[in-house]
């Protein structure tokens, strides 16, 4: 097929907003593949969190390999699929050698208040600002705030997310 300018060329910078506002079709898609994303239907994560998640973020926040999120979508819609290359698949580390429990000095549980449609975003970023050189903060959530994580990283922190189990997901933050 001709991709043309005037199709939203879906690749893993592509918005989940953008995407699902000139691809509305593609919801029940992108939940088959990530049902971790049957959240988007609460109104708030849907103005919120999908404005700024990149569909890199959706892979990994919806624990799907990025290839096959981005080709499925795209196949949905009659693009080609992208190349390797395209991608800029990224790779996972285990723990990193920064990463010691003792060294936590500040925790968020932010479970209860995604649930009441607060997003912690605001609250993690201003507590990060006031993170001592070798402290580590801890975010607790119910899935990987992929967003937010890009979000710190451009301010120069490192972070580290595990799953111990389903629905809890820890994030830790130190500075670079």
């Amino acid at each position: 097929m001709n991709e043309n300018n005037n199709v939203l060329q879906i690749t893993p910078d592509t918005k989940l907003a953008a995407l699902l506002d000139a691809y509305p079709n593609l919801e029940p898609i992108l939940i088959e593949v990530a049902p971790a994303f049957k959240r988007l239907r609460n109104p708030f994560l849907r103005n919120t969190v999908a404005k700024i998640a990149n569909l890199r973020q959706v892979a990994e926040v919806g624990e799907v390999s990025l290839g096959k999120l981005i080709t499925t979508l795209r196949n949905e819609v009659g693009l080609e699929p992208l190349s390797d290359v395209e991608m800029g698949v990224r790779v996972d580390d285990d723990a990193p050698d920064w990463f010691s429990a003792d060294k936590i000095v500040m925790s968020l549980d932010a479970r209860e208040m995604i649930e009441r449609n607060e997003h912690p975003v605001g609250r993690v970023l201003k507590e990060l600002d006031g993170l001592g050189a070798d402290g580590i903060y801890e975010l607790i959530t119910q899935f990987k705030p992929a967003p937010l994580v890009d979000k710190a990283m451009e301010k120069g922190f490192r972070a580290w997310t595990v799953e111990p189990e389903p629905e809890l997901v820890k994030t830790y933050f130190r500075r670079g």
